[in-house]
């Protein structure tokens, strides 16, 4: 009876196996002492991608911010520190025996063994992968099958500027990764929170922390695509777009400012008497070498182009401005001391200049009637010389007159210049300034 009941179980397992060979197979991988034995088939190519017929493997990718920093104008780049992870299913692998709760890390020996995707970054300068204290990047296989790798980078990204706005400019810097060797038909890549995407909802861009730069401000992150199309097929770029926004503060405290004052001080030379030449002198040329300095100090900031910006607009404006406090008293001088009219002179617009036009200095002319006291003619010296004095003082004081007149108007004219410049100036940077290419 014994040996009866024995055959029929033994019977039974048989039949039992030979029913379902590949259930007992998995059962026996998955009893393994080592559960990543067998996850890589015999006849697995490395070499090739994961896809199926038509269909293309799709690689859906996103970045960890850690940190963004070391945004320079001059070498126009900038540093990040990321995560970068990347997903995609390889129906070639045995993976079901791993698919657990949570995901399962592949070891090293299987791992570099897998079909991974040809990642790089186009507009990199340089990069490396962190190894401390070991390599930082890992494979696992998640709960649905999908292989997750996700690795640590530090990379120098090129962000070519428009400084034609400095500093009121808004500068788009972009990461651009793509694959290296696929087409799009045999690999294509996605963000994660495609419509389309299994994973849509993890976040294609992730600021681990806030980024903090000493001169700009992370106003926007966004994402786009772009396509090339070469002689060997279609290759699309995902691309992530960083909007940096100038801070303007530290400018106008310490470049604004100071030249609106020094074009102030510049001023103050028209409430000066014509004849005090060296202060109307040191205050204009000092207004004009302040100026300069400042135009070579924000010079130095920026790389060397060839179109001027908006800092540059403004500091010679006001340089023009402060030289032609230095004409308006050139002007003055010239008319007081130099060339003097003979009777009435009224300010223009105001008055019309009359009388007969005398090509002499006051002094030249004082001297001309000291030398003809002994003239006589009709009237007898002492009436002539009378009569010259008074003619002279009437010609100095409409000369004084008429010096002050020009510096009157020059008190009126030149802050109305300045400020018609300034209501064309800052609405036109501040609204209309263009974000840098991308």
């Amino acid at each position: 009876m014994l040996f009866q009941l024995l055959t029929e179980s033994s019977f039974f397992l048989s039949v039992l196996c030979v029913q379902v060979p590949q259930d007992a197979q998995v059962l026996t991988q998955c009893n393994s002492s080592n559960i990543f034995d067998g996850i890589i088939p015999q006849g697995y190519k490395k070499a090739v991608a994961p896809s199926t017929g038509d269909k293309e493997v799709d690689i859906y990718i996103t970045l960890q911010i850690a940190d963004i920093y070391g945004l320079d104008e001059e070498s126009m780049d900038f540093y990040v520190h990321m995560y970068f992870d990347d997903m995609w299913r390889d129906e070639r692998l045995a993976t079901k025996c791993i698919q657990r709760a949570r995901p399962i890390i592949l070891p090293e020996e299987v791992a570099e063994n897998l079909w991974v995707p040809d990642i790089y970054f186009e507009n990199s300068k340089w990069g490396e992968m962190f190894k401390i204290s070991v390599p930082n990047t890992n494979v696992k296989v998640m709960q649905d099958g999908m292989i997750y790798r996700y690795s640590r980078y530090v990379l120098q990204i090129s962000c070519p500027m428009d400084l034609r706005f400095y500093p009121m400019d808004i500068q788009i810097c972009s990461i651009r990764v793509a694959l290296f060797a696929h087409p799009d038909d045999v690999a294509r890549l996605h963000w994660t929170n495609d419509l389309d995407s299994p994973v849509k909802d993890i976040d294609a861009i992730v600021l681990l922390s806030p980024v903090k730069l000493p001169q700009f401000k992370l106003s926007a992150v966004n994402t786009t695509e772009h396509t090339e199309n070469w002689n060997t097929g279609n290759y699309t770029s995902m691309i992530a777009k960083f909007t940096f926004a100038r801070h303007l503060t530290s400018y106008i405290v310490n470049t604004y400012i100071p030249s609106v004052l020094v074009v102030l001080m510049s001023w103050l030379s028209f409430w000066l008497d014509v004849g005090a030449v060296p202060a109307r002198v040191t205050l204009g040329v000092t207004s004009l070498l302040t100026l300069a300095t400042q135009v070579v100090q924000s010079r130095s900031s920026i790389p060397p182009v060839a179109y001027i910006n908006a800092l540059d607009v403004w500091l010679f404006f006001c340089i023009n401005m402060v030289f032609s406090t230095l004409v308006e008293y050139a002007i003055s001088y010239y008319i007081s001391f130099y060339k003097t009219f003979d009777g009435k002179c009224l300010c223009f617009p105001f008055q019309r200049c009359t009388g007969n036009f005398i090509k002499k200095t006051i002094a030249d002319q004082s001297n001309a009637v000291s030398s003809k006291v002994s003239w006589v003619s009709s009237e007898g010296p002492t009436e002539r010389l009378a009569s010259s004095s008074e003619k002279q003082q009437k010609i100095l004081g409409s000369t004084v007159s008429s010096t002050k007149c020009i510096d009157k108007i020059s008190r009126l004219i030149f802050p109305f210049f300045f400020l018609i410049f300034n209501i064309m100036y800052w609405p036109y940077y501040l609204t209309f300034s263009t974000p840098g290419s991308d």
